[in-house]
């Protein structure tokens, strides 16, 4: 279902059962697209009240998503919406490239409340002290991010951080993501793209992962 906060709308998907838990999914820079709602369906069958923020939704949620400030304060804002709408008192985060790299920036805040977070082929800010548990997974083949899989796993060991960083051999960029259309043919030119054995491997991680932590 699409709720709204202010000027910004979300996708939230709910479970039969409701635990306590939530997540944050936060999309790519393609948007709040269909497979990003699936991902969200995902986490809601296995227990999660799951949220996915639309980060481009007009022009003024646009300026906010691209200013760290204000994305903090959204971010911030859907989190309290999960605690107070559907009594989430334990959260984890989740991002995809783009997102992924907004989701471990956010983690790493002061003040930051989520007990997981799940980094997916995302930048790596400069400072992660105080970062809660992170599970990152990487691709091989991502020439542009794979430096930063190698840069997590090295400071997280170094600051004694809990992490599980997985770099998939054989694995491009987006092989979490099964988009559709015309990107699909652009992912193929780029080596990028949904890997079934690497991406399920990953969802496995993940879920044990915040299982453990969330």
């Amino acid at each position: 279902m699409e709720v709204r906060r202010g000027a910004c709308s979300a996708y939230v998907s709910l479970p039969e059962q409701p635990e306590g838990r939530g997540v944050l999914v936060i999309h790519e820079a393609l948007g709040l697209t269909a497979d990003i709602r699936s991902i969200s369906d995902r986490f809601a069958k296995a227990g999660y009240v799951a949220l996915a923020p639309r980060l481009f939704g007009g022009l003024g949620c646009l300026v906010r998503t691209f200013s760290g400030e204000k994305r903090r304060q959204d971010l911030d804002g859907w989190r309290a919406y999960l605690r107070q709408e559907h009594a989430v008192e334990r959260a984890g985060i989740i991002g995809f490239c783009m997102g992924g790299g907004f989701a471990l920036a956010h983690a790493s805040t002061p003040g930051s409340d989520f007990k997981a977070v799940s980094v997916n082929y995302g930048a790596v800010p400069e400072n992660l002290k105080g970062v809660c548990p992170v599970v990152g997974s990487y691709g091989e083949r991502d020439r542009l991010l794979l430096a930063h899989a190698e840069r997590l796993e090295k400071e997280l060991t170094e600051l004694h951080i809990p992490h599980d960083v997985e770099i998939y051999a054989g694995a491009g960029h987006s092989f979490l993501n099964q988009h559709s259309g015309w990107y699909v043919h652009l992912e193929r030119r780029l080596g990028a793209g949904y890997n079934e054995q690497a991406a399920e491997d990953a969802w496995e991680r993940i879920f044990a992962f915040f299982g453990e932590h969330v």
